[in-house]
């Protein structure tokens, strides 16, 4: 039901996780494991969280990535 519901609200149905990002997921591995204790908090939470709480959180990780680029 809850991947239903987010193919239904978000414009990019098949990003419902952190694993499943092609986009972030580089990103949030990274600063997993290299980040600062901010970074490294939101990326756990970026990789617990379920797929509505993903879709709500993924714009702030997209500027995130913005601010504090891996390379």
């Amino acid at each position: 039901m809850c991947a239903m519901n987010i193919q239904m609200q978000s414009p990019t149905p098949h990003l419902c996780s952190a694993p499943t990002d092609p986009e972030l997921r580089e990103w949030l591995d990274y600063q997993s494991a290299h980040g600062s204790i901010f970074l490294k908090a939101i990326s756990d939470a970026a990789f617990c969280a379920c797929a509505p709480d993903y879709v709500t959180l993924r714009p702030v990780l997209i500027e995130l990535r913005k601010r504090y680029p891996t390379s």
